[in-house]
């Protein structure tokens, strides 16, 4: 959003990683690591019917820090909030937060790499788009779109989201084209 959230962050902790050891994340992505976003179920304590949790991961040895920008869900009055935290002495970097199961977004990365400073702390509003211009997609995750920009994303489309079959490529279907009309400047309306 362009404006402050209307709530915080539903940010929350993953029973899936919050049981996982530094000598287990080999097996973590080459399980259910290897599919992005992990989606785990909601304990009741934590929100109740209808809702999940979304843990988003990226994989790095070398950065200093990595950013979630999630559209809908990261607030850019308040980055730290979307801020992965890293498992102690892994390759992980993850976030969770609780979402309603029928959510869908797009997503990207933005990674700070030692001795720089954080590419997304940049003051006003169009610096931030900007750097966003270059966020990196989820390597595990198939589902893309592209930004205003013309630049990847990811998507998540969590279990309960309207499925979208205009968008699946349909074999029998003809591929389209595009017919570029310049309208003369003097023409109203």
């Amino acid at each position: 959003p362009k404006t402050p959230r209307p709530t915080p962050v539903p940010r929350v902790r993953s029973a899936l990683l919050d049981g996982l050891a530094a000598a287990d994340v080999t097996s973590f992505w080459d399980g259910v690591g290897a599919r992005q976003p992990v989606v785990e179920p909601a304990l009741e304590s934590a929100g109740g019917a209808g809702q999940v949790v979304v843990t988003f991961c990226w994989r790095s040895d070398d950065a200093a820090e990595v950013l979630l920008f999630a559209n809908r869900l990261t607030d850019e009055t308040s980055l730290a909030d979307t801020v992965l935290e890293r498992l102690p002495g892994s390759d992980l970097w993850h976030a969770s937060f609780l979402m309603e199961a029928d959510w869908r977004a797009s997503y990207c990365f933005l990674v700070r790499d030692p001795g720089e400073e954080a590419p997304w702390l940049v003051d006003g509003h169009v610096a931030i788009r900007a750097v966003l211009d270059r966020g990196l997609p989820d390597p595990r995750n198939p589902a893309r779109c592209r930004n205003r920009a013309g630049v990847s994303q990811s998507v998540v489309a969590l279990p309960a989201a309207d499925p979208q079959p205009w968008l699946d490529h349909r074999p029998t279907v003809a591929r389209g084209t595009v017919t570029e009309h310049v309208l003369d400047e003097g023409l109203d309306g």
